[in-house]
């Protein structure tokens, strides 16, 4: 299930979604296009993060899978395989 309580409390909490899910719900709380590549769309997450700084999310997120973001421009984000 994925919680969000972004209008009272700024979190965003899953139970093992699939990363695309994931991003898919974290691209509507950032400026900009979040692409994640289908290679790695179905790898599993959980966590509750505050949603004040979408970075260090996905900074947690490349650090916790197989993962590496990657930053065309400051609106433009990839998450591929490593």
């Amino acid at each position: 299930m994925t919680r969000v309580q972004a209008g009272t409390k700024g979190i965003l909490s899953f139970s093992d979604k699939p990363l695309g899910e994931v991003i898919a719900t974290l691209s509507r709380y950032r400026n900009g296009v979040l692409r994640c590549d289908p290679a790695v769309a179905g790898l599993r997450l959980s966590g509750t993060f505050p949603l004040k700084n979408t970075d260090a999310i996905l900074n947690v997120i490349a650090q916790t899978l197989p993962v590496k973001i990657q930053s065309i421009t400051r609106y433009w984000i990839n998450i591929s395989p490593l």
